[in-house]
């Protein structure tokens, strides 16, 4: 992925939109480095039918922003519908963010997200979340703002953020945290050597451990082509169904995709035609006892994806014809959905007649809250 942040407009302009998260680790320092503005804002006014946020200027933390009024268009933009929806949860009268930006391209941070805008004429208009950010920090925005402070006058800060870890992470912000230094020194991202301890820094954010109960690239799946499962009426859904006969293979499934083979899923020779996939998974019975656990199930198919747990419609893609990414769907589901020990995920992947491509993977895993920390009362080691 390319280095999104303000390296499109460093002359001040922006002469093309790349989309893309930003993957490379950066440090505050490097973002107040290449910041010509930070700007301490609070939501004034929201706009829940066409997913406009106004905010005000409380302060200036670097530059000066010339308008006391902010205004970004959220829209329905992202990768996922999540990010959009993240944003627009959050976004409530009197809510504080930190809006850094330089030209006609910006990041703001609300806290536990963050979000891409470029200038389009008085409004910033929304590309996409950037996850990645929070390992650059994740907690009270008023915090970030007294360290942006900090960092501005030479001083070296400690910080809450995410550590590096599975991607998913930072999209569903269920990272593990930890402090890190942060200075205008400290421009290039080292763990090791900015590390100060784990956890946050006392602000309510829960921690998660991830537990796959059914990981992508998984062998075990049977399969068989929709045509020949009709006789089946629904049956084939249910937990004691009996699948002996249908083929096995690993996945990801499908055909025409480059991806099947690098991922070393198996590949399947009817073309154009629906396919039913199923697979057996265990689920640990003092899981579904431990308070807060949140299940992910999250699918990649090309086209749509129908989705069965335990028997009962889990998820219904609602788009009937797409390409397939890592994730297509990405959905919560309650713990009363599972049972303890075996469970029986059943999947249905259209396919038109003249398709060049089917593809379909699946993933369900367990975020689990882990106990929250005491900070250390003096993580920098200074008086």
């Amino acid at each position: 992925m390319k280095r999104m942040f303000f390296a499109m407009s460093l002359t001040g302009a922006v002469a093309a939109v790349a989309l893309a998260y930003v993957e490379a680790p950066h440090t505050l320092g490097r973002c107040v480095h290449e910041s010509t503005n930070i700007v301490l804002v609070q939501v004034e006014r929201v706009n829940r039918e066409k997913n406009l946020i106004i905010y005000k200027k409380v302060k200036d933390l670097k530059g000066n922003h010339p308008k006391d009024e902010i205004k970004h268009n959220i829209g329905q933009r992202g990768f996922h519908p999540r990010e959009w929806q993240n944003i627009m949860k959050w976004a409530e009268d009197g809510k504080k963010a930190v809006f850094f930006y330089n030209g006609g391209a910006s990041e703001t941070c609300i806290g536990t997200y963050w979000y891409q805008c470029y200038q389009e004429g008085e409004w910033w208009g929304m590309t996409h979340a950037e996850p990645y950010l929070l390992r650059t920090f994740a907690g009270d925005p008023e915090k970030l703002a007294a360290a942006v402070t900090d960092i501005l006058q030479g001083k070296e800060v400690v910080v809450s953020c995410m550590a590096d870890g599975p991607k998913d992470s930072f999209h569903n912000r269920k990272g593990k945290m930890q402090q890190m230094k942060a200075s205008l020194k400290l421009l290039d991202y080292d763990p090791k050597r900015q590390f100060v301890a784990w956890g946050g820094d006392g602000d309510d954010i829960q921690e998660f451990k991830t537990m796959v109960l059914l990981a992508e690239c998984s062998p075990g799946w049977k399969f068989l082509p929709a045509a020949m499962g009709q006789a089946f009426g629904q049956r084939w859904v249910d937990t004691g169904f009996d699948d002996k006969t249908w083929r096995a293979g690993q996945s990801p499934i499908g055909y025409g995709e480059e991806e099947i083979l690098r991922r070393k899923g198996t590949v399947i020779g009817e073309k154009g035609q629906a396919f039913y996939f199923r697979r057996d998974f265990n689920v640990p019975g003092e899981l579904l006892k431990q308070k807060g656990v949140i299940f992910r199930l999250a699918v990649a198919s090309d086209d749509n994806a129908k989705v069965w747990l335990n028997g009962k419609l889990a998820d219904q893609d609602p788009e009937p014809d797409h390409e397939f990414t890592y994730w297509n769907r990405d959905v919560e589901l309650e713990a009363k959905w599972f049972v303890p020990g075996r469970n029986l995920i059943a999947v249905q992947v259209t396919n038109r007649p003249q398709s060049s491509d089917l593809f379909f993977d699946l993933e369900i895993a367990a975020l689990a809250p882990l106990p929250k920390k005491s900070p250390p009362k003096n993580p920098a080691g200074k008086e």
